[in-house]
């Protein structure tokens, strides 16, 4: 099936398992972590934007990873989105320990939620 055929439960549930690490938890919790409980029977074709960033988000919450990259996370979230991204990198740069690569053109987004930040030059 379409993946924007499913609902948020189930496509959290499908990539748990296409990930084919043990899930740390059902994805209700991802869900609460990232603001989607309300949305959790909802189709992902009738998200908006913010909303699917936020899906994209929440699946790093189904399986350990040792390191995470992220491109351009808030260019679709709104402030309770961004709360939400906060929250899910302090979780998963203390509890989990994993490394966490953000990209960014605008360096003011990444300002509170990095440890370090890094301008690429051009060659």
């Amino acid at each position: 099936p379409d993946a924007r055929d499913l609902t948020v439960t189930q496509w959290l549930r499908y990539h748990a398992a296409a990930r084919g690490a043990p899930v740390e938890g059902p994805p209700e919790e991802a869900m609460k972590a990232m603001g989607l409980l309300s949305n959790a029977e909802t189709r992902v074709a009738h998200l908006s934007g913010g909303l699917c960033e936020r899906l994209l988000l929440a699946r790093l919450l189904l399986a350990p990873a040792a390191l995470v990259l992220i491109d351009h996370p808030l260019a679709r979230l709104d402030a309770g989105g961004e709360f939400a991204l906060s929250s899910l990198f302090e979780r998963l740069r203390g509890d989990r320990k994993a490394a966490v690569l953000w990209a960014a053109t605008d360096k003011r987004q990444l300002e509170g939620h990095c440890d370090r930040v890094e301008p690429l030059s051009a060659p």
